[in-house]
C-alpha cells in the first residue's frame, strides 16, 4: 500500500521514461517481437531517430508485454504498466526473502522481507506508476543471486545444476533489463575467489563456477547479437557475432567473472599439487591474480565502462567531471540522506556484520561459512558503492538490509535461546519490546517525513509539471492533447528529451 500511496493524486505513469517504456512495450504487443527488433523509432530524436532494440531495456518490454499478453484480463496496457512496478516490487519482497532465508535462517528472510517492503529508496524506484528498469532488475538479480546460493549450499546434484544454469539465464536478463545489475557481477566474482577458501568439495566448486559463468556469457553473447543483428543499422550476422564474441569477454564484466573463475580454478589445482602451506599458497596465487587483472585493465586491452561506472569505483572521480554530478540522481551521497533511508537498520547492519564475523556465533547458528561471507562481501560493497551516487543507494539498501535482517534474527535469538544460562521472561518481553521499539520509530517519527509518509505528497510527475509541489492538475495532459489534435502528424517539436517522451507518446 505505501507504493500506492501516489494514487490519492490520480492514476497516470510516474517521471518521464515510463511513457518511452510504455510505447515500446506498446509497440511489442501491437507487432510482436520481431517487428520490434527491427524498429527505428522515427518520432523521437529527431532527425536520426532510435534504434529501439539496440538502445533501451528489451527485457523490460519483453518481459511486461509477456505479462499483459498472459495476465492482462482486459485490462489496458496502460493501466497494466502503471501497476507493473508494484507487483513486481512485492514478488521480489518474496525473492529477498528467499535469498536471505538461505543465508541465515527462516527469521533473518522475514525481516529482510519486512525491511525490503517499507525502505523508502526501494520504494522511491519502484513506487506506483514507475514503469522503469530499477524494479525489474532488481528482481531478476535478485533472483539470480538467490539460484546460485541455493544451489551452492544445498548441492544436490542435477537440481543444483538447473539452478546454477537458472541463476546465469537471470542474471543476464536482469543486466539487459537495467544496466545497474553489473553490480551483483561484483559479489559472485569475489565470492568464487573465497570458495576455495571456505569449501572443501573442490569439484563441486568449479563446476558450480564454470556453468554459472559460460551461461550468463553465453546468454549474454546471444542475447546481445539477436539485438544488434537485427538491427537495420548494422552488417553482416557473422561480423556481428565474432564482434561480441570478442568485446563481451574482453570487457571489465566479463574479464572480472572469468578472471574470479580462472583464479578458483587454479587455486584448486595447486592445492591439489602442493599439499603443504595451502593456505599460503592460495594467498599468493590471489595476490598475482590481483596484479595481473590491474596490469591488464591498465593496458587498454580491455574495455572500460562508462565513467558513471568509474565514478561508482571511485567517489573521487566526480570531481573531474562537474556535468555528472550535475545530474541529481548523480549527486554524492551524504549522512544526513543515508540516515533518512536507512535509520536504525545501519545500527542493526553494523551488529549483523560484527555477529558474521565470529565463528562461534556462525556455529551456534548454524550459518555456513561461505553464506556468512557472501553476505558481508555483498553487504560491504552495496555500501561502498552507494557513497558514490544518490541513485546507489538502492544497493546501500540491499546491503543494510540483508546485514540488518541477520543482525536482529541473531539477537533475538540469543536471547530467546540462551545457550548458557536462562533467561527471565521479563528480559526476553522486555528486549524484545526494545528491539520492536527501534524498528518503529522510523515508520512514524518525524511526523511528515517518516517511512510510511515517504511516497505520500509525491503526485506523479505529470500531474505537477515535475515540480515539488504537491498538487495534481491536468495541464500537461491537455497540453499534449492539444499538440495531437492541432499539429501536423509530420511536426517537429522542440523539447528536452524528457518531455519529449511525453510529447511522442501522449501527442503521438
Amino acid at each position: 500500500m505505501i507504493r500506492a500511496q501516489p494514487l490519492e493524486y490520480g492514476f497516470e505513469l510516474s517521471e518521464f521514461d515510463p511513457f518511452f517504456n510504455y510505447r515500446a512495450t506498446q509497440f511489442m504487443v501491437e507487432n510482436g517481437l520481431p517487428a520490434y527488433l527491427e524498429w527505428h523509432d522515427d518520432l523521437s530524436w529527431h532527425p536520426y531517430g532510435r534504434d529501439v532494440s539496440v538502445t533501451s531495456q528489451v527485457i523490460l518490454h519483453a518481459t511486461a508485454s509477456t505479462l499483459y499478453q498472459i495476465f492482462g484480463m482486459g485490462t489496458s496496457l496502460y493501466d497494466f504498466a502503471i501497476w507493473f512496478p508494484v507487483v513486481i516490487g512485492s514478488l521480489t519482497a518474496v525473492v529477498i526473502f528467499a535469498m536471505v532465508r538461505t543465508i541465515g535462517g527462516t527469521t533473518a528472510g522475514l525481516f529482510a522481507s519486512l525491511f525490503f517492503a517499507i525502505s523508502p529508496i526501494i520504494i522511491m524506484r519502484g513506487s506506483i506508476g514507475w514503469f522503469k528498469s530499477e524494479p525489474l532488475g532488481l528482481f531478476y538479480g535478485l533472483l539470480a543471486v538467490y539460484l546460485l546460493l541455493s544451489a551452492i549450499k544445498s548441492d544436490k546434484g542435477k537440481v543444483s545444476v538447473a539452478k546454477i544454469v537458472g541463476g546465469g539465464i537471470l542474471l543476464a536478463f536482469g543486466l539487459a533489463s537495467w544496466g545497474g545489475v553489473q553490480f551483483f557481477i561484483l559479489p559472485i566474482g569475489l565470492f568464487f575467489l573465497a570458495l576455495p577458501f571456505l569449501r572443501k568439495d573442490n569439484k563441486f566448486v568449479i563446476w558450480t563456477s564454470v556453468i554459472f559463468t559460460f551461461v550468463f556469457l553465453l546468454v549474454t553473447v546471444l542475447f546481445d547479437y539477436l539485438m544488434l543483428s537485427s538491427s537495420p543499422d548494422q552488417t553482416t550476422s557473422s561480423a556481428t557475432l565474432l564482434y561480441l564474441i570478442w568485446t563481451l569477454p574482453s570487457s571489465l564484466n566479463g574479464f572480472f567473472l572469468i578472471g574470479c573463475t580462472a583464479f578458483l580454478i587454479g587455486c584448486v589445482i595447486i592445492r591439489r599439487i602442493l599439499d603443504k602451506n595451502q593456505l599460503r599458497n592460495g594467498i599468493a596465487l590471489l595476490g598475482g591474480a590481483i596484479i595481473a587483472g590491474i596490469a591488464i585493465s591498465s593496458s587498454g586491452i580491455i574495455s572500460l565502462p562508462a565513467f558513471r561506472y568509474l565514478n561508482a569505483a571511485n567517489p573521487f572521480f566526480i570531481t573531474t567531471d562537474m556535468l555528472t554530478d550535475s545530474v541529481s540522481e548523480h549527486a554524492t551521497t551524504t549522512i544526513d540522506i543515508s540516515f533518512y533511508f536507512f535509520s536504525i537498520l545501519m545500527v542493526f547492519a553494523g551488529i549483523g556484520a560484527w555477529l558474521l564475523f565470529q565463528k562461534r556465533v556462525n556455529r551456534s547458528l548454524k550459518i555456513r561459512d561461505e553464506m556468512a561471507t557472501f553476505a558481508l562481501i555483498i553487504g560491504f560493497l552495496g555500501i561502498y558503492f552507494s557513497s558514490a551516487f544518490v541513485r546507489l543507494e538502492v544497493f546501500g539498501a540491499i546491503s543494510v538490509i540483508i546485514l540488518s535482517s541477520i543482525g536482529v534474527s541473531i539477537l533475538i535469538s540469543k536471547i530467546l535461546n540462551g545457550e548458557r544460562k536462562p533467561t527471565s521472561v521479563i528480559t526476553k518481553t522486555a528486549f524484545l519490546a526494545i528491539i520492536v521499539a527501534l524498528l518503529v520509530v522510523p515508520m512514524v517519527y518525524p511526523e511528515k517525513l517518516n517511512w510510511a509518509s515517504a511516497n505520500s505528497g509525491i503526485p506523479m510527475t505529470i500531474l505537477n509539471g515535475g515540480t515539488q509541489f504537491n498538487i495534481s492538475t491536468n495541464d500537461w495532459s491537455d497540453s499534449m492533447q492539444w499538440l495531437k489534435e492541432n499539429t501536423p502528424e509530420d511536426a517537429v517539436i522542440a523539447s528536452w528529451w524528457d518531455y519529449g517522451y511525453w510529447i511522442s507518446t501522449l501527442a503521438e
